[in-house]
């Protein structure tokens, strides 16, 4: 299974809340670093990994 992230600028109170509906594993702000996404993805996989 792949982690569902949400890369986004949207910022509101409203868009924030109706992600978390979908259940995703993060929702990150565009201002994030190319080595931040990176290292969050690594984590993911890892995590995941560690379930199986």
């Amino acid at each position: 299974m792949l982690p569902v992230i949400f890369l986004t600028g949207q910022q509101t109170k409203s868009s924030v809340l109706t992600a978390m509906k979908l259940k995703p594993v993060d929702y990150l702000l565009k201002s994030i670093t190319k080595g931040e996404l990176r290292e969050k993805l690594e984590c993911y996989f890892t995590i995941q990994k560690a379930k199986e």
